[in-house]
Order: C-alpha cells, then structure tokens, then sequence
C-alpha cells in the first residue's frame, strides 16, 4: 500500500484546510484537477485529494 496517489474525497469549503493538514502529517497533497485545470468532482458535489505516499505508515489513523 502507498505506491500509488491515495484519493481522499473532501467537501469543498474544507478542502484548504484538510491540505494544511496533510502537509503538516507530510502527506504530500495534491487536488485533482480535470483537463482545464478545475478541480475535479465527484458525483457527490465534493473534491478529491492525492496523497502521494512511499508507504502509508498509520493507515487506521488516517482512516478515521
């Protein structure tokens, strides 16, 4: 687990602050954007975040 861009769905007011987050924890966030570079939704409204990870060391954590 971790060689590959973990996606993290977020509601987007949310979104800045989960990434400060995410880069404090170094995390390495990243917002998918579509083709025209706008963030890319899901079917539900929300944005998606990559964390691009070599392993994922505290995945129960980063579960809740």
């Amino acid at each position: 687990m971790g060689h590959f861009p973990l996606p993290v769905e977020v509601v987007s007011y949310g979104e800045q602050q989960l990434c400060r987050l995410f880069k404090k924890h170094n995390l390495n966030p990243i917002l998918r954007l579509d083709e025209d570079g706008r963030p890319l939704t899901t079917d539900n409204g929300n944005n998606i975040i990559d964390l691009h990870l070599d392993t994922i060391p505290f995945p129960e954590e980063l579960a809740t």
